[in-house]
């Protein structure tokens, strides 16, 4: 019987495979790796995935860069919608629908917004917990409020932002 090139193909390496693989025979290898060598291989990667994971952060990646120490609070005041600026109110309009952060600078003082995207009902308000100067940034951690349990809201959609104004600065701004 004649064998075609893909059987003769095969067979050459299936032959390749026993010959380095090691031919099985009652479970146990001949040749090539054995179930130790398996169980030792294993083992050296898991210690050295877990070396890395542990080495990682012990150095501290964190992924996310963390401001300096605080050297000073900053004073600011929230500023009611009918004060705040034409542009910023324009960009505060454009970028409502999602999450956003924003600095506008205008005649003397710095103005900061941060916004929370659409809420499926009103109720929710954004509170500001620390703003405050490091060495090179500003640093400002607002926070969003939901609605109370026993609270009465609207069932219409909301786009809660806060924004504030303080003296002008050239440092940069770190939202938190």
């Amino acid at each position: 019987m004649k064998q075609n090139a893909a059987d003769q193909a095969g067979k050459r390496i299936g032959a390749f495979w026993r010959r380095e693989m090691g031919e099985k025979k009652w479970g146990k290898a001949e040749e090539g790796l054995k179930r130790g060598d398996w169980y030792r291989l294993a083992a050296v990667f898991l210690l050295s995935a877990l070396l890395v994971l542990l080495l990682g952060g012990a150095v501290g990646c964190t992924g996310e860069e963390e401001p300096e120490d605080k050297v000073a609070d900053l004073e600011f005041s929230v500023v009611p919608d009918e004060e705040i600026p034409e542009e910023l109110k324009r960009l505060i309009e454009e970028k409502k629908a999602n999450e956003f952060k924003l600095s506008y600078s205008v005649d003397g003082s710095l103005y900061i917004a941060a916004g929370y995207g659409t809420k499926a009902t009103g109720g929710y308000s954004v509170t500001i917990k620390a703003l405050y100067l490091t060495e090179n940034a500003i640093v400002m951690d607002s926070d969003l409020m939901g609605p109370g349990q026993e609270e009465e809201v609207s069932q219409a959609p909301s786009w809660p932002y806060i924004v504030i104004r303080m003296e002008d600065r050239t440092e940069s701004i770190v939202f938190r």
